[in-house]
């Protein structure tokens, strides 16, 4: 039996109601599918990247086969666990990442590179607002590396211009110790920032200039 571990990192238990559908869509589609079992938590904690890290201790102390985290203003339109999971298991992979829309100066999605197709592609790094890690790799990496699996980095002393987030720090250290991050573009998604911001795959966004 391989458990998934699903935990959001919600301070005060702020849930928005359309992840909650999306969650008990993603429990039915995992309890139908055979060998695979999950289990729910939260975590009621201020700083995303001190919750991300407790996160990812959790899950390694409970040996869980697989860790998805989403944030709680993030959300697939439709189940997405077993699916990243699954591609996990296919490829080897550390981490799978569903794209997700952001406001930021140098592209509009939180992975690098952006997709082009709706096909899983191998990247350098992304967003953990929808994401699924496979324990096997972290444990692997654990054992030779000791430092925060998530870290803010900053273009100066002063802390007040952010040069990483956390979740690309992740990435980045799991990519130095030959951990694969992989992108599944072909799913919906929606980011409820100030404005809701929807992903749209590639095969499905009009073409331009008509």
């Amino acid at each position: 039996m391989r458990i998934i571990g699903f935990l959001g990192p919600w301070y005060h238990h702020h849930v928005a109601p359309p992840l909650l559908f999306q969650l008990l869509g993603d429990a039915e589609q995992i309890q139908s599918a055979p060998g695979y079992r999950l289990v729910v938590a939260t975590l009621d904690i201020t700083g995303i990247d001190l919750a991300r890290n407790k996160a990812i201790e959790w899950a390694l102390a409970e040996h869980l086969d697989y860790l998805v985290m989403q944030d709680a203003d993030t959300f697939a339109l439709g189940p997405w666990i077993l699916g990243a999971v699954r591609v996990l298991e296919a490829e080897q992979a550390a981490i799978a990442i569903l794209p997700v829309m952001i406001e930021r100066e140098n592209s509009p999605v939180n992975v690098t590179p952006a997709p082009t197709s709706d096909d899983p592609y191998e990247a350098e790094s992304g967003g953990t607002g929808l994401i699924a890690i496979r324990m096997a790799e972290i444990a692997r990496i654990a054992a030779e590396y000791e430092g925060p699996w998530f870290e803010r980095t900053y273009h100066d002393a002063r802390h007040a211009h952010v040069k990483d987030t956390g979740d690309i720090w992740f990435c980045h250290r799991v990519r130095e110790h030959g951990g694969r991050v992989m992108v599944l573009p072909g799913m919906e998604t929606a980011h409820d920032a100030l404005v809701q911001q929807r992903y749209i795959p590639p095969s499905r966004r009009p073409d331009e200039g008509r």
